[in-house]
């Protein structure tokens, strides 16, 4: 490492040389046969790393709080309720982005470095009806680790949907999102694993919950379509069949 520098902080993280050397290769044109190869692959991958073979996933030309957005944006509409699960700032930045798509939020708080025990997310979210709890996995802020899967399952007894936002978490925790029910988009960043920067970030979407959402909607501009609308992106987020090998 002499001579290197180390970045030691919890993301952007330390790449490795065969990353570096991927990206120090020549830019492909997005409608490149190889490219649209080589992007199914990440495709197909991203699956497996969220646990997830019938999941939709996305690529998100953008930061992690752009995929936090399109979360909110996708399934969202004013006069929603959603409950937030509080762990540290990136909590409240959720709360935030969901208050700016219309949602009535309320936070089941904690003290710095703790969570909101299991029980009292349980007794909120039957207190009234909430179409969403939003769950930060690993909050970078505070360093606390939420249990999704037990957050989860206590949604489900309210048939509340689910939202994680695993910037800090994925591929460093274990996720599984099929297993456990989440039924909206998880995602992250170059936290946990360190790929090529022009992936930006990462979502997968369970496709029932966002063609239920996007079933409702109306052509205003307070829906999801167009460019916000998983919807409207989800064809060209297919896997295409590989017809030659990758780029070396």
């Amino acid at each position: 490492m002499k001579g290197k520098r180390l970045l030691m902080i919890p993301g952007p993280i330390e790449f490795t040389d065969e990353v570096l050397a991927e990206m120090s290769l020549p830019t492909l044109s997005h409608v490149d046969p190889l490219f649209i190869e080589e992007f199914g692959q990440a495709i197909e991958k991203m699956r497996k790393v969220w646990l997830a073979p019938n999941g939709q996933p996305f690529a998100v030309a953008g930061s992690g709080t752009l995929a936090m957005e399109l979360a909110a944006a996708n399934i969202t509409e004013p006069g929603d309720n959603v409950l937030i699960v509080h762990t540290g700032y990136f909590s409240d930045r959720m709360a935030d982005i969901f208050r700016l798509h219309g949602a009535n939020v309320d936070i089941v708080p904690s003290t710095v470095g703790d969570l909101p025990s299991l029980e009292l997310v349980r007794t909120q979210l039957k207190a009234k009806h909430y179409k969403t709890l939003s769950i930060t996995h690993v909050d970078t802020s505070t360093g606390v680790r939420a249990d999704v899967r037990s957050l989860a399952a206590a949604a489900h007894e309210t048939s509340t949907l689910v939202v994680v936002d695993g910037v800090c978490a994925v591929a460093g925790e274990e996720l599984r999102m099929e297993e456990w029910g989440w039924t909206s988009p998880s995602l992250h960043r170059r936290k946990q694993s360190a790929y090529r920067q022009d992936l930006r970030s990462l979502s997968q979407v369970h496709e029932p919950s966002m063609c239920s959402r996007h079933a409702k909607a109306r052509c205003d501009p307070t829906t999801a379509t167009g460019n916000t609308g998983f919807l409207s992106w989800r064809p060209m987020k297919r896997e295409k069949p590989l017809t030659s090998e990758p780029r070396l």
